[in-house]
């Protein structure tokens, strides 16, 4: 979480808790912009459970839907303008989750501030934005963390640690596979559950699923990025770096439309001379499938 024990982008693994008062531990008082239907099912119910976290004050545009949030969550300081929030004299840290394409000026914002990040995925659209972002919060010392939530999934952490052990030797080939009907988030409005889509809002909460009725920004290519490798594309390839703790030298990528890419095949070098093949497919006809295997010297490991 904030404490930021794990993928932290600008400085080294620091404790974000506030020491005031001599040796008084304060919480981490965090602002959350955009309190949408991610930012409710996955960030505020983790952050109010934190011991060492307070949900300072959230951002909605629409005041409706953010004093709803507020008062489901106990949040007391509320605002409609991002700005107004970054603002706030009291804030150490935020949360982003916003359409993809707001992620950097808000993220660059939010360092300026001297405040810690923890944005969405993917943290920018451009390498430059990205390479600014990373830069920024070196010169601030701030923490910028982009949210994969990978890293804290236990079969996921049993194998980085696997690997870290050197029991299976160095990582040779990587394959990877992820399949989404993503493609039902090119509908807008209630199309988008209509016929067997229906099941996705199977057990949902009326105010969850009034929330994702609402979230129709990945149908813009523009406000997305691009289409489904832009979106949920992004897991998968930072699955495979992270576990193999190396960077990509050579890429190489082929999809089928540039705005919807709901096809794509991805190849990559890493900087050990491994080799990965990644595969994303946007309009399954099942839910979810994520599959990636990582052949290495004395064995290989699958994840599902």
């Amino acid at each position: 979480m904030i404490h930021g024990r794990r993928p932290l982008i600008g400085m080294p693994p620091v404790d974000l808790r506030v020491r005031r008062q001599g040796e008084t531990l304060m919480r981490v008082r965090v602002g959350i912009i955009g309190v949408g239907a991610y930012a409710q099912r996955a960030h505020l119910p983790q952050l109010t459970r934190h011991p060492d976290a307070l949900v300072h004050a959230a951002c909605r545009r629409n005041p409706a839907r953010l004093a709803e949030a507020a008062e489901a969550f106990g949040i007391e300081r509320r605002y409609t303008r991002i700005d107004d929030l970054l603002a706030d004299p009291d804030l150490d840290a935020v949360t982003i989750s916003l359409p993809h394409d707001q992620h950097f000026s808000v993220a660059r914002d939010a360092l300026r501030r001297d405040l810690h990040v923890l944005v969405d995925k993917p943290m920018a659209l451009r390498r430059a934005e990205a390479t600014e972002l990373r830069e920024l919060a070196t010169a601030r010392g701030r923490v910028l963390m982009v949210g994969f939530n990978r890293h804290y999934e236990p079969p996921f952490n049993r194998a980085k640690q696997a690997l870290a052990s050197g029991a299976f030797g160095q990582v040779r080939f990587i394959d990877g596979y992820m399949a989404y009907d993503w493609d039902l988030w090119l509908e807008r409005g209630e199309q988008r559950f209509a016929g067997p889509h229906a099941q996705m809002l199977e057990g949902v909460p009326a105010a969850q699923a009034a929330l994702l009725r609402e979230s129709d920004f990945r149908a813009d290519p523009n406000a997305n990025g691009g289409g489904y490798f832009a979106d949920g594309g992004a897991h998968i390839v930072d699955a495979c770096l992270w576990l193999s703790d190396q960077p990509a030298t050579q890429v190489f990528a082929i999809m089928d439309s540039p705005t919807s890419d709901l096809y794509s095949t991805l190849s990559m070098r890493l900087a050990s001379g491994a080799l990965c093949s990644v595969a994303c497919v946007g309009e399954a006809p099942r839910q979810r499938d994520f599959r990636l295997s990582l052949y290495c010297q004395n064995g290989a490991l699958h994840l599902r």
